[in-house]
């Protein structure tokens, strides 16, 4: 990894569909930390959320967010999203069904999720201790919940 000049470090917050995606073509990132569920999406849900804690980054970065589908392929990106500045470790959710954010779910039946975050400059930092989870739902978000899974880092 290159030998990066941390300077004075905020967080950031989603606050979903408010913000506008840009493109990212030929960005570069500095750090990329992928979370995926610990074993396999369940089938036969609609919704599904990812919670996560607000990571620590450099105050001129930007920081986008990516799901990958199983074949490696983007489902869904959202780009730009540090405006809010609150404090490190803030619980954050990433909500994705058909017509809101993402499409069909169906593509994650039984296979790993992966959600990955990344950074254009600097570092980028997320508290070890903080759970990161996956939670399935029928009948859209405030359906029935048909499973919780843990997150894990996967990369870092």
């Amino acid at each position: 990894m290159k030998n990066l000049i941390r300077k004075s470090l905020v967080t950031v917050f989603v606050v979903g569909a408010v913000l506008i995606s840009v493109a990212s073509a030929g960005t570069e990132f500095s750090k990329t930390v992928t979370f995926k569920t610990a074993k396999p999406a369940p089938d036969g849900f609609d919704a599904w959320t990812f919670f996560w804690k607000v990571p620590t980054i450099d105050v001129e970065s930007r920081l986008d967010y990516t799901v990958l589908r199983p074949d490696g392929n983007e489902y869904y990106s959202q780009n730009d999203i540090a405006r809010i500045k609150i404090t490190p470790g803030t619980q954050n959710e990433s909500g994705f069904k058909p017509g809101f954010f993402g499409g069909d779910p169906a593509v994650f039946y039984n296979k790993d999720i992966r959600f990955s975050v990344r950074v254009t400059k600097g570092d980028m930092l997320f508290d070890p201790n903080d759970k990161f989870s996956f939670t399935f739902y029928k009948g859209g978000f405030k359906g029935t919940v048909i499973e919780s899974i843990d997150a894990v880092m996967e990369s870092q």
